[in-house]
């Protein structure tokens, strides 16, 4: 029988991967993430529902978005000088449209009262015609109610179920969308 020397071993702990540091909502094309550097460690970002654009293998990396609305997932691991993996840490982020307001000189969406208690009225120009679809999204960019009308008919909508907060009112038209704020307050 052969017998072999014994042999040590050390077991090196796992690096212990930091919390993803940046938004967790996004109107914008690109954003920056990090966190917390560590000496002679690297980071592997993975991320769907975009690209990186740079800074993968360090600490800190620029993605971009695919059209929104969607939910990212941004992922790291850290390795760290002694080749240890750590575990792998995500950060989930709501890509929204942006809610900047659309404009058109012929044409203006005006809501009242604004803000709204109980029901919400929206005039509409005489020169928009056919039907219309009015969207009204929270500020993550769910959408809260719909509801098609013709020019002539009474353009509003009850509220009075809404929690309080801000929300995008868009009208779609065969001439566009336009958008307007509205906030809700409960009394």
């Amino acid at each position: 029988m052969i017998q072999l020397p014994a042999r040590s071993f050390e077991l090196l702990p796992s690096p212990q991967t930091a919390s993803i540091l940046g938004k967790t909502s996004s109107t914008i094309n690109k954003d920056t993430f990090n966190v917390k550097a560590t000496s002679g460690s690297t980071s592997a970002w993975t991320l769907t529902g975009g690209s990186i654009i740079s800074g993968n293998g360090t600490n800190q990396v620029i993605v971009q978005w695919n059209n929104p609305p969607l939910t990212a997932i941004l992922s790291v691991k850290e390795t760290n000088a002694a080749t240890c993996v750590g575990n792998k840490v995500d950060k989930i982020i709501n890509i929204v449209k942006p809610t900047g307001l659309e404009s058109n000189a012929n044409f203006a969406l005006n809501s009242y009262p604004n803000p709204a208690h109980d029901r919400v009225q929206f005039d509409i120009p005489n020169q928009v015609n056919g039907s219309m679809t009015l969207v009204l999204t929270d500020m993550i960019g769910r959408q809260v109610t719909r509801k098609v009308f013709k020019t002539q008919e009474d353009a509003s909508f009850s509220v009075s179920d809404l929690p309080s907060g801000m929300y995008l009112v868009s009208l779609e038209t065969t001439a566009g969308t336009y958008r307007v704020k509205l906030e809700v307050l409960k009394q």
